[in-house]
């Protein structure tokens, strides 16, 4: 019963395909094509986090050599915006941190269901 609870609202939030993954599937063809969703899911996750690490990166650099007056703007006292966009470099740097770890769990946990439900089916 919790578990077409669990599936039903997960479908509200618009997590779709992903509410078929928190309940054991019942067949080894259900079970591999949901791991291949896992690894698209966690891919595409991956680079998007990457794309977004190297473009805000890179854009410093890049931003001082195309636009050093814009960058030598002083935004508070000596404080100029190179020196804002550094720090929020930073920033961001600790924040896809933090959510890779938490998404990291989450595939984790949802990889080792599959492998429960594999591993069962394989048994005699």
């Amino acid at each position: 019963m919790s578990d077409m609870k669990n599936r039903d609202m997960m479908e509200e939030k618009g997590m779709g395909k992903w509410s078929r993954m928190n309940h054991s599937p019942t067949d080894a063809r259900e079970s591999r094509r949901l791991f291949a969703l896992l690894l698209k899911r966690k891919r595409r996750y991956l680079s998007i986090m990457s794309l977004t690490f190297l473009t805000v990166y890179f854009l410093l650099p890049v931003l001082i050599a195309v636009v050093p007056d814009l960058m030598n703007t002083a935004v508070y006292g000596r404080m100029t915006v190179a020196w804002v966009w550094a720090v929020a470099q930073c920033l961001l740097t600790l924040l896809l941190a933090t959510l890779y770890i938490w998404k990291a769990r989450h595939f984790d946990r949802l990889a080792q269901e599959v492998a429960k439900a594999l591993e069962s089916e394989e048994k005699p």
